[in-house]
Order: C-alpha cells, then sequence, then structure tokens
C-alpha cells in the first residue's frame, strides 16, 4: 500500500485568515474534476489479483451497465426528519447524490456554524473550500476514490468555528431512488476548528429490489483540541454495491470517535483512515457488520501515527451467517518521529454458520522504537458454555442465539453517541438474528 509522506498539504486556517487564499468556484472545483478524470482514465479497476482486494470480488461491479443516477421525482420520495429526533432540526437529505430541500431539515443553526450542501458551499463559502476541499485526500491512485472526484455531484458540507460547541447532531441523509443501475457520487466534508465539539450521522438508504451503486467520499479536517463523534449508517438495499473512502486528519489534541455500521448491500467496501498529523491527537475506529445470505463486507482502515504522543483504539466486531463474507486488513502505521504512540486493535468476528467465511488481517508496520501498539483477532462461533447456562435457564435454540448475538453486538452499540440510533440498531440486531433462523 502506497502510504503519503507527512510534508503532504494539511489543515491550516491560517492560511484563510492572511487572506491570501483564491477564491473557489465552480470553474476551479470543475478543473479538480477533470484532474481526477485523466488519472481514472489511467487507473486499473481493483481485482483479485490486487493485495488490496484479492478476498473482495467486485467484477459484478465492472460488468454491470450503471449509469449515472438522474434527479429524482421528488414528490415520489418521503423521508421525515423525525426519524432521528435529535436531529429533527439539522438535517440533510441528499436523493440520488442531490441535495434536496424541499426534503431536509435546518433551523436555528447558531450563528458561524455553516450546514448546507457543498455547491450552495462553492458559491457562498469559497474560502473555506479552497483551502480544505480535496486537501486531507491521500488515496493515490485509487480508482474509488478518483471516481468519486471525477463524478459528484453534490454533498454536504459542515464547518463548525473555533471554540463552538454544537449539541444537536448533525444527521446526513443519502437515498437511492428510481431507475435500475443507478449509480451516485456523494461527497462530504467536514471541518472543524480550535475547541470544536460536534456529532454528524450519515446514513445511506434504499430500496431492497433495485441494484445500484454508491461511491462516497468523506473527508474530515479537526483543528487544535476539537472533538468530533461520527456515526456511518450503511443500510443499503441488499441488491446494493456500496464502496467508500473516509478520511480524517488530526491536528494537535484533537479527538475523533468515529463509528461504522454495516447492515446491507450485496457488497460493500469500506476504506477508512486517520490521520495523526498533531501531538497529542487521538481516534477511534469501530465498527460493526452484521453479514447474511450472500453478503461480502470488506473493511480496511489505516491508523496513520505520523508524530509522536498520539492514541488510536479500533475495535471492529462481525456476525456473519448464511454464506456471507468478512472481510477486515486494519493496519496501525507509525512512523519514524511518532515516538510514544500508544496504539490498540481488535478485530472479533462470530460465525454463525458453517457456510460462511471469514478474513482478517490485523497489522502493525512501526518505524519508531518507542510505542506501545498491540493487535489481535479472533473468529468463532457462540460459546458452547454460554449456550449451555441459557437453555439450562429454560430458554430454546432459537432465543438462545438470539441473546448471544444481541450481547456480542452490544459493545458497538452502546458506545454510540445518540440514543435513537443505539434503539434502532438494537432492533436490527434482533431482525437480522430471526432472519437467520427461519
Amino acid at each position: 500500500m502506497s502510504l503519503t509522506t507527512a510534508q503532504d498539504a494539511t489543515f491550516n486556517l491560517d492560511t484563510l485568515n492572511s487572506g491570501k487564499v483564491p477564491v473557489m468556484n465552480l470553474r476551479s472545483m470543475d478543473a479538480i474534476k477533470k484532474e481526477a478524470s485523466v488519472e481514472l482514465a489511467s487507473t486499473p479497476f481493483p481485482t483479485t489479483r490486487d493485495e488490496e482486494w484479492r478476498f473482495t470480488n467486485i467484477k459484478a461491479i465492472s460488468r454491470s451497465a450503471f449509469v449515472q443516477a438522474a434527479p429524482a421525482d421528488i414528490k415520489a420520495v418521503t423521508y421525515d426528519t423525525a426519524t432521528v429526533p435529535e436531529a429533527k432540526d439539522s438535517t440533510l437529505v441528499f436523493v440520488n447524490g442531490i441535495y434536496s430541500e424541499s426534503l431536509s431539515k435546518v433551523t436555528n443553526i447558531p450563528d458561524g456554524i455553516i450546514v448546507t450542501n457543498l455547491c450552495e458551499a462553492v458559491e457562498k463559502h469559497a474560502a473555506l473550500i479552497e483551502v480544505s476541499f480535496n486537501k486531507a485526500n491521500n488515496f493515490e491512485k485509487d480508482f474509488f476514490s478518483l471516481l468519486n472526484t471525477a463524478m459528484f455531484e453534490d454533498g454536504a458540507f459542515i464547518y463548525i468555528p473555533k471554540e463552538t460547541k454544537f449539541e444537536r447532531p448533525i444527521h446526513l441523509v443519502y437515498l437511492t431512488h428510481g431507475h435500475e443501475n443507478a449509480a451516485s457520487f456523494p461527497r462530504n466534508l467536514i471541518i472543524a476548528e480550535r475547541h470544536a465539539e460536534f456529532t454528524v450521522v450519515e446514513e445511506y438508504l434504499g430500496d431492497d429490489d433495485q441494484s445500484y451503486l454508491t461511491t462516497s467520499f468523506t473527508e474530515i479536517m479537526l483543528g487544535e483540541e476539537a472533538h468530533m463523534s461520527h456515526v456511518r449508517l450503511q443500510k443499503d438495499g441488499l441488491k446494493a454495491y456500496h464502496v467508500n473512502r473516509i478520511v480524517s486528519q488530526l491536528q494537535r489534541g484533537a479527538d475523533l470517535q468515529s463509528y461504522t455500521v454495516s447492515l446491507g448491500a450485496e457488497i460493500f467496501r469500506n476504506d477508512v483512515r486517520a490521520i495523526m498529523a498533531g501531538e497529542g491527537s487521538h481516534a477511534t475506529l469501530d465498527g460493526l457488520v452484521l453479514v447474511a445470505s450472500n453478503q461480502l463486507s470488506d473493511t480496511h482502515s489505516i491508523m496513520d501515527h505520523r508524530v509522536a504522543n498520539c492514541t488510536s483504539h479500533q475495535l471492529h466486531k462481525t456476525i456473519v451467517d448464511g454464506k456471507a463474507t468478512s472481510v477486515f486488513n486494519g493496519k496501525i502505521f507509525v512512523r519514524k518521529d511518532a515516538q510514544k504512540t500508544d496504539a490498540f486493535q481488535e478485530n472479533h468476528n462470530l460465525q454463525l454458520s458453517l457456510d460462511g467465511m471469514v478474513y482478517t488481517k490485523p497489522q502493525l508496520e512501526i518505524f519508531a522504537d518507542d510505542v506501545k501498539c498491540s493487535h489481535g483477532a479472533t473468529v468463532g462461533q457462540t460459546d458452547s458454555e454460554q449456550e449451555f447456562y441459557l437453555r439450562s435457564r429454560g430458554l430454546n435454540d432459537s432465543e438462545t442465539k438470539e441473546i448471544l448475538t444481541f450481547g456480542f453486538a452490544t459493545e458497538v452499540i452502546e458506545s454510540l453517541p445518540v440514543d435513537s440510533i443505539k434503539a434502532d440498531l438494537r432492533k436490527a440486531v434482533e431482525t437480522y438474528t430471526k432472519r437467520g433462523l427461519e
């Protein structure tokens, strides 16, 4: 895997405050898209011959005749922003990758905070876009990040100014609606200045009866001592294909708590990277994956420690049923200047069927000598002693399996910062388990 160096462009709003920033406009955005398009033309589509894709066959994507999703008939689409009641007045809704003002509700936002769509941000907040857009992106020669950059039409833009705490979660909803083989390319940019505190929830939804492709990309830039909770819910239809990229860049003392929960899609590939670029920064990249039938979920992550005295934590849990496949490849990368690094990574897999497949590869790549790093992985079925205990208390096989599965998933669910989402996911785990018992 090719990693960029510590000399990459970094998030620095001092450039903005100096007044020397050229104005971003639609023409300069088009230039970025065109450059990505040119590079994409010479970048091969990934196959199982590539080390990073050897357990994830995506021929179905390359062979399908996907076309960029047309704007949907909004009259035929409904969404209730109170679905997540904590964010009923701070929800942006996108349909086929395009912002829908009529379905969204963003009211009573404190002065200085910006919650809008990316197209509007380019027009109204050009200087902020200029110093940040595509600056954290370190996915070099990556087909899907280039595809998103070349093809995106819209997405979310969030800006939290310094010394600002936003109490409500910001909810970003992406709905796929319309014709078969639609493709959408959401692009999100999230910026927080010094001492900002906030929560963002990304949610992806679609129908089970249509095949579609989502290629999403989220950039997160956290200034000094900024604190962000990030929840990503992948609840696509079971015929969908979803390839996601998340990259975050953390300055001194910044703290990112990020959680990805994957329930849907026939194939889901999630690449997530956290770059500790300032001393004392911390990243949590936890995940929960529930797959059944013929679903495939593949998570690749990198904790990139570039400077001293930083910490990271990752707990990735997967439940596999039917003939489903789970892939996890997590790397802790400690550069030579990143002394005093403290990094922890665990991957635990619960296999509910004999036909499911689990591939796990936790990795350490360390170039500093004064560090504390650990990783581990487990793959197994439900604990026989726990099963015996529950049956001895009068529970049948179905009830026993449901309780143990729920208990396995609870550790990640209970860490989430939004109560209504925790309640919704508890129900999702119950539904998942019962589906496997039918």
